[in-house]
């Protein structure tokens, strides 16, 4: 984080950097990152005036995202990684429909699972 910020900081960003909710929820404050003061507040507040959005690997990637603000992830594990940049200066604004399209076929209750209804549609498309 220390150095993510850093970076951030000589690319002309003003950083900010936001616990995650469920570590503040328990108490757990964190370190400070050194010339990136904490915020707390709802992800929307914090997405609010945002140029850019930095995460690791965490679904704050996706709603930034579709919130249309230029995302980096830098976890291939990420599922932003084809819609978002993976480095400080690797900032891109994608096309987003595809992706978010393939992301919600993907969506499903448990009644269709266990049905069988997801997986009779998901041989269909990889058949």
């Amino acid at each position: 984080y220390v150095d993510m910020a850093a970076d951030l900081k000589t690319a002309g960003y003003e950083v900010r950097y936001r616990h995650h909710p469920v570590a503040t929820d328990r108490g757990f404050q964190g370190r400070e990152i050194p010339g990136a003061p904490s915020i707390g507040g709802t992800l929307k507040e914090a997405f609010a005036g945002a140029a850019l959005v930095v995460t690791f690997n965490s679904n704050t990637a996706m709603e930034s995202v579709l919130a249309g603000i230029p995302t980096v992830a830098t976890d291939r594990g990420s599922m932003a990684w084809d819609v978002s940049g993976h480095a400080p200066g690797d900032v891109l604004t994608p096309q987003r429909m595809a992706w978010a399209s393939e992301l919600a076929w993907k969506q499903w209750t448990l009644e269709e699972m266990s049905s069988g209804e997801c997986w009779a549609r998901v041989g269909e498309v990889h058949a």
